[in-house]
C-alpha cells in the first residue's frame, strides 16, 4: 500500500463478518500517545484488478490503491 509510517505503531485486522467478503475491524495502537484507534475497513478489487483499502473512521474515509 501507499503511505509512511510517522509513528511507532502496532496494527490489527480481524474480519468479522462473512468470510471473504472483504469487511472488517482494523485496530490500531499508537505505542507513542499509548492510545488505540479502531475504524471499519473494506478491501476490494476494482474493475482494472486493482486492490483498494477504504477505512472509515468517525472523522472521514480514506482509501488507498496497493501499488503495482
Amino acid at each position: 500500500m501507499n503511505g509512511r509510517q510517522t509513528r511507532d505503531f502496532e496494527a490489527f485486522a480481524a474480519d468479522n463478518g462473512e468470510k471473504g467478503d472483504g469487511a472488517g475491524l482494523y485496530v490500531a495502537y499508537d505505542n507513542e500517545a499509548k492510545e488505540s484507534e479502531a475504524a471499519p475497513y473494506t478491501m476490494v478489487t476494482n474493475d482494472n484488478n486493482q486492490i483498494i483499502l477504504t477505512f472509515c473512521a468517525a472523522d472521514g474515509v480514506i482509501s488507498y490503491v496497493k501499488a503495482e
